[in-house]
C-alpha cells in the first residue's frame, strides 16, 4: 500500500466521524431527593424537562440520581452511597439539590454544615475538572404556617449552601426565588412540586448554566479536535514507517540477490 492510499483512507475514516461527537459523549448527573427523582413523578421531573429548552441539555446525556428522603446527612453516613450516585465522579457536570430533606429531618445548623461541607468537600477531592452546579433548597408553602424560629433555621441552611458552594468554587444556582410564594407550583402535600413547579424549576437550571455548559461543551470539542490531530498524525507517521521499511527491505532483498 502506498503512502496515497494510506492518506485517503485517512481522510475517509475522519470525514465519516459525526461532527459534535464529543458533544454527544458528554454527560451530567444530578444528585438529589424527590424532587430530583424522576421515577416518583408520572410526567418526570425537572430534569426530564431539560431537553425541551434545546441545546446543551439535547447534547448530553442525563443521569438522574435522585433518591427518595436523601440529604447530605445520607451521604455523610453512607459515602460508598456518594460514590456510586456521582457515577464514580466521571460525569462533565454535575447538579447537586440537596439540604430539603435535612431541614425536615430537624437537623441543626451545625449539623447540616458538617455533613454539606464534607460532601462538597468529597466531590471536590475526587472528581475531575468537572463543571459542578449547586443549587438552593426550592421554597416550600410550610414556610407560610412554620414557626418563626423554624423559618430562621431554614435560612440558615439556605445561607450555609450558598458560603460552601463559593467556597468551593462550584457554581450557585438559585431556585429558591423562582418558587418563593408560588403555591400553584406545589402538590397537596406542600412539598413536593407539580408539573408546572418542575417546568419552572427547570426554567431557571437553563437560563443560570447553559451558557457555562455550552462554553465547557466547546472547549472539550477542541480537545477532542486536538486529540484528532495527533492521532492522525500518528496513522501517518507509521504508515510513512511501514513505507519506508517495506523500501528498505525491498532494496536490502536485491542486495542480497545481487551478492
Amino acid at each position: 500500500m502506498n503512502l496515497r492510499l494510506y492518506f485517503l483512507v485517512i481522510i475517509l475514516v475522519v470525514s465519516s466521524q459525526p461532527v459534535n461527537a464529543q458533544s454527544k459523549s458528554a454527560s451530567m448527573v444530578f444528585l438529589g431527593a424527590s424532587n430530583t427523582n424522576t421515577k416518583q413523578w408520572t410526567n418526570g421531573s425537572y430534569v426530564t424537562k431539560l431537553p425541551d429548552f434545546g441545546v446543551p441539555w439535547t447534547e448530553l446525556y442525563l443521569t438522574n440520581s435522585g433518591v427518595d428522603g436523601v440529604g447530605a446527612f445520607t451521604y455523610y453516613q453512607k459515602p460508598d452511597l456518594l460514590y456510586t450516585r456521582m457515577a464514580n465522579y466521571s460525569a462533565d457536570f454535575a447538579l447537586i439539590m440537596l439540604g430539603g430533606n435535612d431541614f425536615l429531618q430537624f437537623h441543626t445548623t451545625a449539623t447540616f454544615d458538617r455533613d454539606f461541607n464534607w460532601l462538597l468537600s468529597e466531590i471536590a477531592n475526587n472528581s475531575r475538572d468537572q463543571l459542578i452546579f449547586v443549587s438552593n433548597i426550592i421554597w416550600s408553602p410550610l414556610e407560610v404556617i412554620l414557626p418563626g424560629s423554624i423559618v430562621q433555621r431554614f435560612n440558615d441552611f439556605q445561607s450555609i449552601i450558598k458560603t460552601r458552594t463559593q467556597q468551593y468554587g462550584f457554581t450557585y444556582v438559585d431556585v429558591f426565588n423562582v418558587t418563593d410564594g408560588q403555591t400553584s407550583y406545589y402538590q397537596s402535600d406542600l412539598i413536593h412540586l407539580n408539573e408546572a413547579g418542575h417546568r419552572k424549576v427547570a426554567e431557571a437550571i437553563n437560563n443560570q448554566t447553559r451558557d457555562l455548559i455550552i462554553s465547557s461543551l466547546s472547549s472539550l470539542s477542541r480537545n477532542m479536535g486536538r486529540a484528532i490531530i495527533i492521532g492522525i498524525a500518528g496513522i501517518i507517521t507509521i504508515a510513512a514507517l511501514v513505507i519506508l521499511l517495506r523500501k528498505y527491505m525491498k532494496t536490502f532483498r536485491a542486495f542480497r540477490r545481487s551478492e
